[in-house]
């Protein structure tokens, strides 16, 4: 059952990572992931965007891990712009 919780604000590359390393070692389920990104995409892999002048593919750029967007633990909000944190 997961018991902790972990908010994420941002869905760039660190975030992704974050996210990636987290749940690949919560082997027994005990986190649970709310990723909020202003961005309305999955994060994409930034550092190949200068190959990309002619046309776009943004599949092509989508970085290696994204299995935990399938995954019941984690929530991923595209479009949901962080304003303000209380801790």
């Amino acid at each position: 059952a997961s018991n902790s919780h972990v908010v994420v604000v941002g869905h760039g590359m660190v975030g992704h990572r974050f996210v990636e390393a987290l749940r690949s070692r919560d082997t027994e389920g005990r986190w649970r992931v709310t990723v909020l990104a202003e961005e309305l995409d999955a994060v994409v892999g930034r550092v190949g965007l200068t190959g990309y002048t002619d046309h776009w593919d943004r599949s092509r750029l989508a970085l290696p891990g994204n299995d935990y967007l399938g995954d019941d633990l984690v929530d991923v909000r595209l479009g949901c712009r962080a304003v303000a944190i209380d801790a």
